[in-house]
């Protein structure tokens, strides 16, 4: 839409006006002229009621161009309002000549603002906050808590259990339908004050404000039963849903957000590997925070590598100690893992890590798959058996 004018006299009267503007305030021009700016143009900011007459005052009297900001709406006549950005320039180097004010509708620059504001904060399919808001929250949360006065909050990490066989099982719409039901009982219980958001995937984050921790221990054990009781019909059958929790203080000791988010993570690993569809607790001091989140990154590395396959085969030669053996030569392959940085983890950091996530079965079959790909021999006189 082009931009509305209005022209006022020397004393903020109306004189003439376009027919954008007649549009954008509701009157027309002959209805308008010889009144008040501010019987007719309805502005308004959030600090002011109508501006109008101000604006036209300074404008007049400064002989200044005055200039709205991103706060600043039209009222129209019937109570329609625009998102407005306005001019007001004076006309003639003494005033005399009155002065225009200029009206530029920028309702669907502002809307497309807000929405892509809101996108950047918010799950698309749960309508929830996500992880970048969730942490932005949390951190901002533990710096308050480190300036002085403590205040006692909790934070809960929900992850559905078994939420990859729902997927496999039922279909990735199952798992959405899933996800949906969930936030919306999660909404429903949790109080206003709190934020709930979706981290990703099948986790939920809640952070608790004004909570102490024995509190914090009641809500997720409740959290857990009414999800436990959660079921979602889908077709002929009921998907039925559980999580495992894992709780913490929100305390500067316990570490920043993030690492106290990955503290929180190793606490529903826990719980998983406890057999799911329970609570576990994280207490501790910021190193061991930073011990866990060692581990469970590890973890995560470990279970990236067998998805994409970045194992890969070593092969030793096996000298004797004693002189008088066969003359046989021997070899021993070993599987080595290459992370995410291009390093090799060494075999035995790879035992004792998928020894402690029970994953040396997984480790095993990787370790059947890679060695019968039966590469080209390197050496003549090796055999695989």
């Amino acid at each position: 839409m082009p931009d509305g004018l209005v022209r006022v006299d020397a004393k903020g009267r109306v004189e003439d006006m376009n027919e954008i503007a007649e549009v954008l305030t509701g009157f027309k021009v002959t209805e308008a002229r010889h009144q008040p700016l501010q019987a007719i143009v309805n502005l308004q900011s959030a600090r002011d009621g109508n501006l109008a007459n101000s604006v036209a005052r300074l404008c007049l009297s400064l002989r200044t161009v005055q200039r709205g900001d991103e706060s600043v709406i039209l009222r129209r006549r019937d109570g329609v309002h625009y998102g407005i950005d306005y001019s007001m320039s004076p006309l003639g180097s003494d005033g005399a000549g009155g002065a225009v004010l200029l009206l530029r509708d920028v309702t669907a620059r502002r809307q497309a603002a807000k929405a892509a504001r809101w996108t950047a904060g918010h799950d698309e399919l749960t309508k929830l906050a996500n992880h970048a808001t969730f942490e932005a929250r949390l951190s901002a949360v533990l710096e308050q808590e480190s300036t002085g006065i403590q205040t006692q909050h909790g934070l809960c990490v929900i992850e559905i259990d078994q939420f990859g066989f729902i997927n496999e099982t039922y279909g990735v719409a199952a798992g959405n339908l899933v996800l949906q039901r969930l936030s919306e009982e999660l909404q429903r219980k949790i109080r206003g004050v709190d934020l709930l958001a979706r981290l990703d995937g099948n986790r939920f984050g809640i952070l608790l404000l004004h909570c102490p921790f024995d509190k914090t221990k009641l809500i997720a054990e409740t959290l857990r039963q009414e999800i436990e009781t959660l079921t979602c019909a889908w077709h002929d059958t009921e998907i039925k849903v559980r999580a495992s929790i894992g709780i913490a203080e929100v305390l500067p000791r316990n570490g920043n957000s993030t690492e106290l988010l990955a503290a929180i993570d190793q606490a529903c690993l826990k719980a998983r590997q406890a057999g799911g569809n329970r609570v576990k607790s994280v207490i501790g001091s910021s190193q061991e925070l930073a011990r866990n989140s060692h581990v469970l990154t590890q973890f995560k590395e470990i279970q990236t590598a067998l998805y994409y396959d970045r194992f890969e085969l070593y092969c030793q030669s096996l000298l004797p100690i004693a002189s008088d053996v066969s003359s046989l030569n021997y070899c021993e392959l070993v599987l080595r893992m290459r992370c995410e940085s291009g390093e090799m983890l060494a075999p035995r950091e790879l035992l004792i890590a998928t020894a402690g996530h029970h994953l040396l079965p997984e480790l095993d079959r990787c370790m059947s798959k890679v060695s019968l790909k039966k590469p080209k021999p390197a050496r003549p006189d090796c055999a695989l058996k």
